[in-house]
């Protein structure tokens, strides 16, 4: 059985680019499914809409047209933290089920 040592330097440094490839594919593979989990969520009134990177970050937010007259501030404060909670909850989930 021969194993790296036994290799002459052309052939060490032909596997190692050959290792070095593999590796860099599977990396790409593997951030370009990350980079394509979403997390999409609607408040139950459908007054907010949100999506979530695969890191939790907000990429979009969308308000009702009609959410201004009819909740304060505070009131629309609360619900967006609400869904934001629990929408990270899901992309979390998700992020690990990817793994």
């Amino acid at each position: 059985m021969t194993g790296f040592e036994d290799l002459d330097d052309a052939a060490k440094v032909k596997f190692s680019q050959a290792e070095l490839a593999a590796t860099y594919d599977e990396l790409t593979s593997i951030l370009a499914r990350l980079a394509a989990l979403r997390t999409d969520a609607i408040d139950p009134d459908g007054d907010i809409q949100i999506q979530l990177g695969p890191d939790g970050r907000l990429l979009s937010l969308a308000i009702g047209e009609s959410v201004p007259g009819r909740l304060t501030h505070l009131a629309l404060e609360e619900k967006l933290n609400d869904l934001l909670a629990r929408a990270n909850v899901v992309a979390q989930e998700s992020w690990k089920a990817s793994r």
